[in-house]
C-alpha cells in the first residue's frame, strides 16, 4: 500500500526531517514512538515565511529532557510569539515568549507538518508539484 503525502509548495525548497517522537501520554498533539515529519527551517532567511500561528516546532535544546531537541507549540499575539509545552516530559522551556522580530534567536530547527502514529512497512511518498521524496 502507498500513502501519498502532499506537501505545500511553499516548503518545496526546504529539506524534510523525520523524527522519532519521545513524549508522554499527556501530549495532545503526538504519541510516543510516532514519527514527526517536518521541514527544516533552521537556515531560512525569514522564519515567518514558513511558521504560522499554532504550529508545532522542533527547537534545539533539551528543555530538561534527555533529547537534543524538544517540541513546542507557538502562538502569535500582536508582536509577540508565545511558546507552550507539548507534554510533561518537558521540564522547562528555554523561551516562553519573545518578540516576533527576534524569532531567529530561539533555535527553531523544524516545523512539524504531520505525524505518522503507526510504524508501517508500506511505501510512503512525499510530493510537491516539483519534487518527490521517497
Amino acid at each position: 500500500m502507498k500513502f501519498i503525502c502532499n506537501i505545500d509548495d511553499r516548503y518545496k525548497d526546504l529539506p524534510l526531517t523525520i523524527t522519532l517522537v519521545n513524549t508522554t501520554s499527556d501530549n495532545p498533539y503526538l504519541t510516543n514512538n510516532s514519527r514527526a515529519i517536518g521541514v527544516i527551517v533552521k537556515d531560512a532567511p525569514n522564519l515567518l515565511d514558513y511558521i504560522d500561528d499554532g504550529d508545532l516546532l522542533q527547537i534545539e535544546g533539551s528543555a530538561g529532557t534527555n533529547n537534543d531537541y524538544h517540541l513546542a507549540k507557538v502562538r502569535f499575539q500582536g508582536d509577540t510569539a508565545y511558546f507552550s509545552k507539548t507534554s510533561s516530559l518537558i521540564k522547562e522551556l528555554p523561551v516562553t515568549e519573545i518578540e516576533i522580530a527576534d524569532l531567529n534567536q530561539v533555535g527553531i530547527f523544524s516545523k512539524i507538518l504531520f505525524s505518522i502514529s503507526k510504524a508501517s512497512k508500506d511505501e510512503l511518498l512525499f510530493e510537491t508539484n516539483m519534487k518527490r521524496y521517497i
